[in-house]
């Protein structure tokens, strides 16, 4: 229950209807900065029903809508993941949807391994 609190503050709606989530404030705030490239911001999301709240999938929308032209739409995948449904890149922003095709547990057993060596690590190599 104790983390249940914790999530409820940061998955609200802006629009239920049109199903747009608000943007969350602090993931908006860093992937600014991560924009300009000094920070790296990676993370992925699912579209799996989250009671009331917006999706995982749905936040990243909002945060891409909120950075506007600092991210923009990738087609395809990043060389040694598989392909997102979406995906929103620009500078150390990577925001990658995988929809239904993993299981929450999954993003942390199967992708995490894939995202470290595909992004997280060479962007640490090539900062000095």
């Amino acid at each position: 229950m104790r983390c249940r609190r914790h999530v409820d503050p940061y998955y609200k709606w802006t629009d239920r209807a049109q199903a747009l989530a608000a943007p969350i404030t602090s993931f908006v705030d860093y992937a600014a900065e991560a924009a300009g490239g000094a920070r790296l911001f990676v993370s992925t999301a699912t579209s799996a029903p989250n009671k009331q709240h917006p999706t995982g999938a749905q936040n990243f929308a909002a945060v891409a809508r909120e950075l506007g032209s600092r991210v923009r739409p990738e087609e395809g995948a990043v060389a040694g993941l598989p392909a997102p449904e979406r995906s929103w890149a620009g500078g150390g922003v990577h925001l990658l949807d995988y929809g239904a095709r993993y299981r929450h547990a999954g993003h942390a057993t199967e992708l995490a391994p894939k995202v470290w060596a595909a992004l997280v690590r060479p962007w640490f190599e090539g900062v000095s």
